[in-house]
């Protein structure tokens, strides 16, 4: 009997690791429930080069998603907002997809649109 429960307890483990791997790594924040009626934003990057920026949300439009980006005092914050909880654990695979290992998940609560305050990075491609 206590073999069964071992083995179970091991599949589980196994079975939860596999499920968790294609997410990145770090993940500051919480990642929602399917059924919270909250939209969220996750941020990829907050880079002082502003070509870094841009590669960055060169990289996420090529995947589909619509990136924004936000100057915050030195930095270019690059992030994707508005997303549905139901829909927050799908962008995070195809964040991690292209190599964003470590992202910040922030509820959205004015549910405001970001302002893009630094519009050359939208033009410069």
């Amino acid at each position: 009997m206590r073999r069964f429960f071992i083995l179970i307890s091991l599949l589980f483990m196994s079975y939860y690791c596999f499920s968790q791997q294609n997410m990145p790594s770090i993940i500051n924040g919480r990642v929602p429930s399917s059924n919270c009626t909250q939209t969220y934003q996750i941020q990829v990057g907050a880079y002082r080069i502003n070509s870094n920026a841009s590669n960055a949300m060169h990289r996420l439009r090529s995947i589909g998603l619509n990136p924004v980006c936000e100057s915050y005092y030195d930095y270019t914050r690059v992030m994707i907002t508005n997303i549905p909880a139901n829909l927050v654990r799908d962008h995070l695979v195809r964040i991690k997809s292209i190599g964003f290992d470590e992202v910040i998940i922030r509820e959205i609560k004015d549910h405001r649109q970001v302002r893009t305050c630094c519009c050359y990075l939208q033009c410069s491609f």
